[in-house]
């Protein structure tokens, strides 16, 4: 029912990423023709602009912030490395089991080979690909930055 309504999101992120919302004065649920030109727009923002987590790769994203923030100066107040493993460690716990928790519901509410699920990907077929250009920059580009991040901390 809510996959059919108007309030229904469709390419949120490639909306978001692109600057389409302000552009085309599209409401929150996304109302507004999105095409080619957006999705470059926002794969070139998620390419020069985001640092890519994977959340199925959570603790390997978790390093590459933490490295990141340490590069830039930005590293936190806690001195202490078993405070800040610790509060990796509570963090990463809530985190997946949030992503556990989201991840029952779509597929309770949506599984693979159902009307809402195909009627979900027809209506974000954009951002499918923005998630995918994601997945590159994650095992490709920003492993180069991050490997190069490790040596200068040496």
């Amino acid at each position: 029912e809510y996959v059919k309504s108007p309030y229904c999101e469709n390419n949120w992120m490639t909306r978001f990423l692109s600057d389409a919302r302000r552009k085309h004065g599209a409401n929150t649920s996304g109302s507004g023709l999105l095409g080619d030109t957006e999705l470059k727009l926002a794969k070139q923002m998620l390419s020069t602009h985001i640092l890519v987590g994977l959340s199925s790769y959570y603790e390997k994203s978790m390093e590459r912030f933490r490295l990141a923030t340490h590069h830039f100066g930005k590293d936190s107040n806690i001195d202490d490395q078993q405070q800040q493993k610790t509060c990796v460690q509570k963090q990463m716990s809530s985190a997946q089991s949030e992503h556990y928790k989201y991840q029952t519901l779509v597929e309770e509410l949506a599984p693979v080979g159902s009307e809402a699920h195909s009627l979900l990907m027809d209506k974000n077929f954009l951002d499918m690909k923005l998630y995918d250009h994601a997945v590159q920059l994650f095992h490709g580009e920003q492993k180069q930055l991050i490997s190069s991040l490790q040596q200068e901390l040496l």
